[in-house]
């Protein structure tokens, strides 16, 4: 048995260099990749914000119709929040509470009523990024995607 043990060598300088630079290069590869993925995760989070204050839009203009006869036509984010429709909204790029005085009524939902039914269009202002149209109007809610989110102004 001792003789077995003296016949296994170790790893030469090389194999371990070799192995060295596969995980290097596996690493380059994948750090990227990961950071896009993240990217993209927090994109999609800022799009889910905008489609909640929609979903929070829709459940005011029910609750509104069931009490009254009018609906407003433009909602705040401020509005939305103050009335408990939606819960305060998390920016997934700074991690920090949206608040509506940080908000400052720049975000917002449009209720329109075209072709009989009601659309809604949606305006999300963060701190970095932004989710309107370019005439700062509301995106069409069923319109939201990532493809749409602009750097914030």
């Amino acid at each position: 048995m001792g003789r077995l043990l003296k016949q296994q060598r170790g790893m030469t300088l090389m194999e371990l260099l070799a192995v060295i630079v596969i995980l290097g290069i596996v690493a380059a590869i994948a750090i990227p990749l990961v950071g896009n993925i993240i990217e993209k995760s927090k994109d999609q989070a800022f799009v889910a914000n905008a489609v909640a204050m929609k979903e929070a839009a829709t459940l005011h203009k029910r609750s509104y119709e069931v009490v009254t006869d009018s609906v407003k036509e433009k909602l705040t984010y401020e509005e939305l929040l103050q009335g408990g429709y939606i819960d305060t909204i998390l920016d997934p790029f700074t991690k920090e509470e949206w608040t509506a005085k940080k908000d400052d009524q720049k975000s917002f939902v449009d209720l329109r009523f075209e072709d009989g039914r009601v659309k809604y269009y949606v305006c999300l202002n963060g701190a970095t990024k932004s989710l309107c149209g370019p005439d700062g109007k509301g995106i069409l809610s069923t319109d939201l995607s990532v493809d749409q989110l602009l750097p914030s102004k």
